[in-house]
């Protein structure tokens, strides 16, 4: 037979201290009557004698040549070059983002002066972007022409890496969202915003290109002209594009012309090749047309390369010097490479993702912020602050990528306690929101949770960018804060009778294999050491053999019966499960009752009911026609209780047990 036993011992330690916190507000006053009316007056007058004033021009540093550019990065520094024309033959480059907006106000609300407005007047130098945007430019002349952040650029000229965001552009003729009579070489540029011209020669990115080159460009401005020749990239096209699309609609608000194009809307010779455009064309005045799905009209016999347009998003079914796909087609990548486009790094890319899905340029085409990744500590304490989250805008490919408007997300959390969201690592400012700001990739917040548990933080967009919404699971445990102990404590006191074990399997190792002599689910009383017969274990039929070792299994569940006591307090719960992260079904109660069940899971031995294996060498003992073996399977268990818990939280608090060691004591 097996015989079970218990040992008895004690252990003790001082209690921790606790510490109590207060939160103090204030109150604030209002201003007098008398300020507040004079504040709002002075404010009035402040505006009104601001408005429709330029900046003062600021010289850039620099000397304006090719080794020595003048570098751009403020406004003023811009309106500085518009303001000679001898400036317009230097050498510029752009090291800043720049906001336009207040150019709305200038010139008595006509907006930006274009650099260069006539063949006498052109520009002629050279205009490197290095990557950066010049946002908000505002154009409203609609009696002159030639109009764009360039007026006009001269032949041999290069504009490269710049994008202009958000314009507002109207004037007469020649209009473009960068240069509006281009003879320059374009590089690497871009515009979204709203052009328009009440005349022709109306372009997202240029209005005439009258020479030049244009590559690795794009528009997604929307286009409006009234006569003829307006297009998504150009109005009028007599040069060199290639790798370059458009994306705006091109509409004609007025008049009889017909060379309107989701692309180009006239081609003059010239070539263009690996393009493509997914822009509508309106007629506001007549039927929409259904052929100028890519360039509207030609005159004398421009080349055409492997060019492509959207005829579903573009509700056009034809066009000249284009192939018709429908969305899904110009989604895939194939479409492209089977007709020789070149994907890859500084090349086209699609990801399914940046720019809706259609292809991409490379080093060119702003990769959006299209979701939003969740990271944070994996485990908490209860009842204390956590370390931070923090919550990361990012593109199709797992990378950080700024937001384009300031984005709100809902905090919440599906613990079984209280959850509270903070701004701060102490724990002072309460949220239920936190905002990815406009240019920027990420967001923090910190969170505490009352109750154990596995909750999961969840943070929901609500406005702003599109970007989802992201989860993270997080493990609440308790504090590893021993309040007090057991046995001479005065504060803690256990009383407990009728241990249990339940033994699930015994096997004996002969060597070769194991041997199951039992098998089952015996629940055994832990008596003292002369104690507990275990049924059912005589009269096994073993192997003959030569047996060394001996493997025993039983259940992390160990029920007991007494009383556990805090500071005169006698504690139960509901479910009477102690011990590590499965210790509390619910708040502790502290109801009548002197004889309660618990169940204890050892720590060490892991989840509640989990098997664990003990295996012991035994002195070999050789089995023939019978053989009598009757060692002790012995839990030694110490009645330590330790008293645990996040002081002054009483949700938090639990008894640990322990560990019982388990031995085999040989016959």
């Amino acid at each position: 037979m097996v015989i079970f036993g218990q040992e008895c011992g004690d252990r003790a330690s001082e209690p921790e201290n606790n510490t109590i916190e207060k939160n103090i507000s204030t109150k604030e006053g209002k201003m007098p009557r008398f300020f507040c009316i004079i504040c709002t007056v002075f404010i009035f007058l402040s505006l009104t004698a601001t408005a429709f004033a330029e900046p003062a021009p600021v010289e850039p540093s620099g000397s304006g040549t090719s080794e020595d550019p003048y570098l751009i990065s403020s406004l003023a520094e811009l309106y500085w070059i518009t303001q000679s024309t001898a400036r317009w033959d230097k050498d510029y480059e752009q090291t800043a983002d720049i906001d336009a907006s207040d150019t709305k106000n200038w010139n008595g609300g006509k907006g930006w002066t274009p650099i260069g407005n006539g063949d006498d007047s052109l520009f002629s130098g050279s205009y490197e972007g290095a990557g950066h945007t010049i946002d908000k430019l505002y154009v409203n002349d609609t009696s002159s022409s030639r109009k764009g952040f360039f007026g006009q650029a001269g032949s041999g000229v290069t504009i490269q890496n710049l994008g202009l965001t958000n314009v507002n552009i109207s004037s007469y003729y020649y209009v473009g969202g960068l240069v509006g009579y281009n003879e320059a070489n374009v590089t690497n540029c871009y515009v979204t915003g709203s052009v328009s011209g009440s005349g022709a020669y109306v372009g997202g990115l240029v209005g005439r290109l009258e020479g030049g080159a244009l590559s690795g460009s794009y528009s997604e401005a929307s286009v409006q002209a009234s006569a003829s020749n307006a297009g998504g990239l150009v109005g009028y096209g007599k040069g060199s594009i290639s790798n370059c699309y458009s994306r705006g609609d091109v509409t004609r608000s007025s008049g009889g012309g017909t060379t309107f194009g989701g692309f180009s809307g006239y081609c003059d010779g010239g070539t263009i090749a690996y393009s493509y455009s997914t822009g509508s064309v309106y007629y506001t005045d007549a039927v929409d047309p259904e052929d100028k799905g890519f360039v509207g009209g030609e005159n004398g016999s421009p080349t055409y390369t492997n060019n492509f347009f959207d005829s579903q998003a573009s509700n056009q079914s034809s066009s000249t010097g284009s192939t018709a796909k429908n969305t899904e087609q110009m989604k895939t990548e194939s479409t492209f490479t089977d007709a020789g486009w070149t994907f890859g790094e500084n090349n086209w890319g699609i990801d399914g993702v940046t720019n809706d899905g259609y292809p991409y340029l490379g080093g060119v085409t702003p990769v959006l912020a299209s979701q939003v990744d969740l990271t944070g500590p994996a485990t908490a304490t209860a009842g204390a602050v956590s370390t931070v989250f923090t919550l990361t805008s990012q593109d199709g490919s797992g990378n950080a990528t700024n937001v384009t408007s300031d984005t709100v997300f809902l905090l919440s959390s599906n613990s079984s306690g209280t959850a509270t969201f903070y701004s701060d690592a102490a724990g002072t400012t309460v949220i239920t929101e936190v905002t990815i700001s406009n240019g920027s990739s990420s967001a923090t917040f910190y969170y505490k949770d009352s109750n154990l548990g596995t909750p999961t933080v969840t943070a929901t967009r609500s406005s702003g960018m599109d970007l989802g919404s992201d989860t993270l699971q997080v493990t609440v445990d308790l504090a590893e804060t021993t309040l007090v102990t057991s046995a001479t404590s005065p504060s803690v006191d256990s009383v407990f009778k009728n241990f249990k074990v339940t033994v699930t399997k015994i096997e004996m190792d002969n060597g070769t294999s194991w041997v199951e002599i039992f098998s089952g689910a015996a629940e055994l009383d832990l008596v003292l050491v002369s104690g507990g017969t275990f049924p059912g274990i005589s009269d096994v039929a073993l192997p003959f053999g030569t047996y060394s070792r001996m493997k025993v299994t039983f259940r992390n569940s160990l029920p007991v019966t007494g009383t556990l006591t805090y500071s005169g307090t006698p504690y139960y719960t509901t479910a009477a499960t102690f011990g590590g992260a499965d210790n509390i079904a619910g708040d502790p109660s502290n109801s009548a009752g002197s004889q309660t069940v618990y169940t204890f899971r050892i720590e060490e031995w892991g989840a509640v009911g989990t098997n664990v294996e003990k295996t012991f060498d035994i002195t070999p003992i050789s089995v023939g026609a019978t053989t009598d073996y009757q060692p002790t399977l012995r839990f030694t268990i110490r009645q330590t209780f330790l008293f645990k818990g996040s002081a002054g939280t009483e949700s938090t608090y639990y008894f640990e047990l322990s560990a019982p060691t388990v031995s085999i004591v040989e016959p």
